[in-house]
């Protein structure tokens, strides 16, 4: 049997809100999902992130907006 885990997540703070990643392949190794990131703008109008991926540190995204409205770039 498995026993809980606790995750401690840290929050990082600037005026543009909050950012809270959750690492869980560092966390829990045989977990498929690699990352979650929580995203609390203090805001509306707030853009954040754009980042250049390639393989072999590439990421598949899964995005979702549960308050408020979202606009999202995608780049190829």
């Amino acid at each position: 049997m498995n026993e809980p885990k606790i995750i401690e997540i840290k929050k990082f703070t600037d005026e543009r809100g909050s950012f809270s990643p959750l690492e869980l392949k560092k966390e829990v190794p045989d977990f498929n999902l690699v990352q979650i990131n929580t995203v609390i703008n203090s805001s509306p109008f707030i853009f954040r992130g754009l980042h250049w991926q390639e393989p072999p540190y590439d990421q598949t995204k899964i995005l979702r907006c549960i308050s408020g409205q979202i606009i999202d770039f995608v780049m190829e």
